[in-house]
């Protein structure tokens, strides 16, 4: 009886973990990610592709687990060590994409912001850099393009200066 009830246990597991991954992995639009304005909040899409500096992608999706970017707290957004780069699907069905970067509160290092359309260079900041520094720091206010026709969506953080405890974050990324 024990090992028939640890399997059924076993089974529903599977189940439901399935179930959530599938519904994570849904390409735009995503009908879970749009809020009320219609935006598709990037954390509900499977990124096309990832890659990270050190560690492992983290994402925040609007639960009670936040992250401070810049002293400033975001329920919906990605955190990776730079240099990370997220590849998204847009298939040119979106006109705008919108979002905050920045480094992690209370992160070391310095990075460079930088979003590509079609693998075009369409955003790139100067160098952001972390606590403990007096240049620029902090979340940064956030950015407006136009990705009409866009088919592919690149959002990195490219590590400078050495890179160490630059955790790079994007707040809040969504397009419509």
């Amino acid at each position: 009886m024990k090992r028939l009830t640890k399997l059924v246990f076993t089974l529903l597991a599977v189940v439901v973990l399935s179930t959530v991954s599938s519904r994570a992995s849904e390409t735009l639009p995503t009908v879970r990610g749009k809020d009320k304005d219609g935006w598709t909040h990037l954390v509900f899409v499977k990124p096309l592709s990832y890659s990270v500096g050190f560690g492992h992608l983290e994402q925040y999706r609007g639960g009670e687990k936040t992250i401070s970017i810049g002293g400033k707290l975001f329920d919906m957004a990605f955190g990776a060590h730079a240099t990370s780069s997220l590849k998204f699907k847009l298939s040119g069905k979106c006109t705008e994409f919108q979002g905050a970067y920045g480094l992690k509160t209370r992160a070391g290092g310095a990075a460079v912001f930088v979003v590509l359309a079609d693998g075009k260079e369409v955003f790139r900041t100067g160098e952001i850099y972390g606590y403990g520094h007096t240049h620029d720091r902090g979340t940064k206010t956030p950015i407006k393009l136009d990705v009409t026709s866009v088919k592919v969506l690149e959002l990195k953080a490219i590590a400078v200066r050495g890179g160490a405890g630059a955790w790079s974050c994007w707040g809040d990324p969504k397009v419509r």
